[in-house]
Parts: C-alpha cells; structure tokens; sequence
C-alpha cells in the first residue's frame, strides 16, 4: 500500500508470517501439529503446511513466541517450564510503553507529583515531561522527577507550541514500542502500560495505534506508525484503512 504525504511515498509494511516448525512450543502427535504450549494459534491460522514428513502451522500474523533451539540454548532453558516462563519475560521487558505527558498552564509541580507517585512501572518504559506553563521551574520539575525510580526526559518550552507540535518534539525522544500521551494529569489511567502489554502477549492482539480520548489525551501510538502518520490519528486510520486492516486502529 502507497500514500502520498508530502510527495513522499509512505508505505505500510505488511504483517509477518510464522512458521511454527522448527518452534520449541510446538504440540506434535505423530509429526502432525495439533497446538501451542504458549497459546499463540489464534493469530490466524493461514494453513497446515506439509514437508519432509512433517506436518506444521503457518500463521498469517508474526508471533513474538516462536523460539526455537538455539534461543533455548543461548537463554540456557532446563525444562518447557523454564522455556515459557523465559520466553513470557522476554516479551514483557521488550514490550515497553513510554509515557509523553503534556503539561500545560493549568497544571503544576504538585499536580506531576501526584500522578508520578500512582505510575506502575513493570511495563513502563521512559517518562517525557513537556513543559508549556511558565510558572513551572527546571529546577522544583527535575527534584520531582528524580523522586522516583523510572528514566525520564524534560523539554521546557518558553514559547506557547501546540499539543501536537509538543508531542513531535517529544517523540524525538521515545525509545520504547509504544508511547501514550498524557494531557490529563489528573485522569490518568496507571494500567495503561500494563493493558498494552497484556493485549500483546495475553491476548495475542495487534494494533497499531489507541484512538484518545478527548482531544489528544490517552493516544496510544506504535513508534513506527508515529514514523509513517506524523503522529496524526486520522493518517494512522486512513493507511489502516487503505491496507484494509482498520481493526489495528482501536478505541479504549
């Protein structure tokens, strides 16, 4: 799928296949496939594929669980126990989201203080503070900041900028697979990170991006849609739409 945006063309890449194979998760009756320690066939069986006497699923999604023996080897797994347990870790510590909350005027120190102390961390990855309220000083927003144990990132801006040019600032700085934007300090949801997460690697669902809630409030965006939409929700839906695959673009 082509988009033009700025005369530049923007592509979508498509979603990848599995192959479950040579997968350490594989349930075999007689060489045929018949499931998955790990619960991963649910992600659109495409077909059963047959070859040198074997008989395995290939899957129209790409699956974050198939590991096969040489991970086994190189994360020294004892037992199919101490695989899934591994393999379940591994997906949680690379599924991180960051965090880009938006301060504006009327919202000050106390008010970041208070929704830094309810953040659940397990499934957080960076903190971004961009700061558009003059009444706010570096010194009282970085004492806050380091109050608590998470990496985090202050832009102050002294000029009035929009949300929008905030978050594009912000984004240079997003490390992790996701980031949510904050502009409700005080309507927070701290089981975001953790509802992202669990999507992934619970419920074996894909997205691209959360619609928000009230203006940009609770967008949730994958960082390599940000990439290809400019952060906008409405490009994210309409490159969705064109590569007919609208349901990776979600509501809360």
């Amino acid at each position: 799928m082509m988009e033009e945006t700025n005369n530049e063309k923007v592509y979508i890449e498509p979603l990848i296949q599995t192959i479950c194979r040579d997968c350490i998760f594989k349930i075999s009756d007689n060489s045929v496939q018949t499931g998955c320690l790990v619960n991963k066939l649910n992600l659109e069986i495409d077909e059963l594929v047959q070859t040198d006497g074997q008989n395995y699923y290939k899957l129209k999604r790409f699956c974050n669980s198939c590991k096969n023996q040489d991970w086994a080897e190189r994360n020294k797994v004892t037992s199919l126990a101490d695989a899934i347990s591994k393999n379940y870790q591994e997906n949680v510590d690379r599924v991180k989201t960051d965090l880009i909350i938006i301060m504006g005027e009327h919202y000050n120190i106390s008010d970041l203080d208070m929704m830094l102390a309810s953040l659940k961390t397990n499934h957080l990855g960076k903190v971004i503070v961009s700061v558009n309220n003059q009444s706010v000083m570096l010194r009282p927003l970085r004492d806050v900041l380091n109050k608590y144990k998470i990496k985090w990132q202050a832009k102050v801006f002294l000029e009035h900028e929009t949300v929008e040019k905030q978050i594009k600032d912000c984004f240079k700085h997003v490390n992790s697979i996701y980031y949510c934007v904050v502009t409700k300090l005080d309507e927070y949801d701290n089981e975001i990170p953790k509802k992202i997460n669990d999507l992934i690697n619970v419920h074996n669902e894909a997205f691209l991006a959360i619609e928000p809630v009230d203006g940009f409030d609770k967008l949730v965006m994958q960082a390599y849609m940000h990439q290809i939409s400019g952060g906008s929700i409405e490009v994210a839906k309409k490159l969705a739409e064109e590569q007919e695959c609208p349901n990776l673009i979600r509501k809360h």
